[in-house]
């Protein structure tokens, strides 16, 4: 919140999303990942086990243990 320079009020969370929303929109990617040249449906399980397997993911915060099915189930309301 602070590196987007959002308050830590009550409606920080509204906030940071407001934020990354438009900080996405400055730089014109896109809102979907349908929306990425290339992307296809069927690869979201591949997605899903490359982030797992991702050697930056030991930077997580510890209470952070996504498992597969999640981090799909993320990839696909992105979709």
């Amino acid at each position: 919140a602070r590196a987007l320079g959002v308050d830590g009020s009550d409606d920080s969370a509204d906030a940071v999303i407001e934020a990354v929303i438009e900080v996405r929109d400055s730089l014109g990617l896109p809102a979907q990942l349908r929306n990425i040249d290339g992307a296809d449906r069927k690869d979201i399980p591949d997605l899903a086990e490359w982030v797992i397997n991702d050697p930056i993911s030991v930077n997580a915060p510890e209470y952070l243990d996504l498992t597969r099915d999640e981090i799909e189930s993320a990839f696909r309301a992105a979709w």
